[in-house]
Formats: structure tokens, C-alpha cells, sequence
């Protein structure tokens, strides 16, 4: 019976943490270059009946769980769609690759969102503000006055003389990129980035974000039932230990 409140409970803890991610998901999905967060599917502890329990044959009865419980969160590197704007400053990223930025506080982070812009002294901003890096590591600087364009292998463009080269990076398969905040990522631990390969920018143009909003919904209303069924079934099993304790009482 206790173990029916647990595997209950277990159920409603793995379903609100799955419906927050997926309304992050869904509250980002506007947001140029934002790379939707995955819950995979995992099971609770598993307990071994056979040290205790054997069936009419003396065959062990096997092994049952606590219920489900929630792993650990992938970032899910998708491409999405890539948006028109018409501003020159605004590049996106066909295929895999990341822009690579220097923060306020000296440290290298990467972003899919390349929403730039020119600050008053001509340095190549990143939208929170960090500091778009070109290809030997070094800020951009652009000059006034001058019409830039960005070509399709990165390189930057002001009154037609090539002034630097976009730093784009990839990483290794399999690795999982850490957020920090405002579609910025830094890489793991024992990690390093390396020069993308065969990486196309498209002048003009922004990536959106991966989240796929029909799915999104599809799963809210699935985990909202889910919620809803842990939540009776908690109350039935918690009815149930009541009634069989006041019984036992009578006895």
C-alpha cells in the first residue's frame, strides 16, 4: 500500500518537473536561436521481490519499481528555422557551428543567436552585450560609417575591404553544451571547441528557435492527464490505507 503512495507521488513529482521544462520550452519559442531542453523517460529504483516472495511453483517473483522518475536534462542542437529580417547585422547559421563571444566577465561562451549590433566605439556585439569574436579570438571592430556585409564563409565586409573573419566553432558529438542564460552556452568540462567545417551564414537572416509549438502542446495535455491520474490515484491509495487502518482497529 506504501509502496502504491510512492509510486503515486513519484508520478505527479515526474510530471510537474517534465510540464515546467516543457513550458520554458514553450515560453522560448520566439526566441531567435533557442535550443529546446529534452526530459528523457527514466525508471525509480527497482526493488528485488525474490529475496522475499516466490510464486505457488517456488519460481522467483522478479523485480518491481518505484515508478518513473525524471533524467537528466539534453539540450536538443536542432536547427531551426531561419527567419528573413533584412538587417545586415542580423547572420544565421546553416547546419551546425557556433558563434563564439567573450562575456562581461572575460569568459568564452557560444550562441546560435546572431542578432548583432555595433556599439558607439564599432565593436561587434552579441544581443546581452558580449563581444562577437573573429577568427584569431579578438573583438570585431567595425568601422563608421561604412555599409557592412557579411559573406556566406563569415567573413566581414566594410565598404567592400575585408575587415575580419567570424570565429564559428562546433564541438564533438555527443557532447552537451551548458546554458547560461540569454541563448548564450559554454562548453563542459574537458571540452574544447574546434573550428566548424562547411558552415554556411546567411546575411539578413536569424535562426529561430527549434521548439516545435504542435508537439510542445501535444505534451502539456499529455502530462496534465498524467498529473491529474497520479493525483487521483494518490487520493484512492491514501482512502484505501485509511479505511484498512480503521478496520484493523476494530478487530
Amino acid at each position: 500500500m506504501i509502496r502504491g503512495i510512492y509510486t503515486a507521488a513519484a508520478g505527479l513529482a515526474t510530471a510537474r518537473l517534465r510540464l515546467g521544462v516543457v513550458s520554458n520550452n514553450v515560453a522560448n519559442a520566439a526566441t531567435p536561436g533557442y535550443k529546446q531542453d529534452q526530459l528523457p523517460d527514466e525508471v525509480g529504483k527497482t526493488i528485488n521481490l525474490q529475496r522475499w516472495a516466490v510464486d505457488a511453483q517456488g519460481r522467483p517473483v522478479g523485480t518491481i519499481t518505484l515508478g518513473p522518475q525524471v533524467g537528466v536534462s539534453q539540450l536538443d542542437l536542432t536547427a531551426g528555422p531561419l527567419q528573413e529580417t533584412s538587417n545586415p547585422l542580423d547572420v544565421a547559421i546553416a547546419g551546425t557551428g557556433f558563434f563564439s563571444v567573450q562575456r562581461a566577465d572575460g569568459t568564452l561562451a557560444y550562441t546560435r543567436d546572431g542578432g548583432f549590433h555595433a556599439d558607439v566605439d564599432g565593436s561587434l556585439r552579441a544581443r546581452d552585450g558580449s563581444a562577437v569574436l573573429d577568427a584569431a579570438g579578438q573583438s570585431i571592430q567595425l568601422p563608421a560609417g561604412t555599409d557592412v556585409s557579411v559573406a556566406a564563409d563569415g567573413s566581414i565586409l566594410a565598404g567592400g575591404t575585408s575587415v575580419a573573419q567570424l570565429q564559428i566553432v562546433d564541438f564533438p558529438a555527443g557532447a552537451q553544451l551548458n546554458k547560461v542564460g540569454n541563448g548564450m552556452f559554454t562548453a563542459p568540462a574537458g571540452v574544447q571547441a574546434q573550428p566548424a567545417n562547411g558552415v554556411q551564414l546567411y546575411q539578413g537572416y536569424l535562426e529561430g528557435s527549434n521548439v516545435d509549438m504542435t508537439e510542445a502542446m501535444v505534451s502539456t495535455m499529455n502530462l496534465v492527464r498524467a498529473y491529474e491520474a497520479n493525483q487521483k490515484l494518490l487520493q484512492m491509495q491514501d482512502e484505501t490505507l485509511k479505511a484498512t487502518v480503521n478496520e484493523v482497529g476494530r478487530a
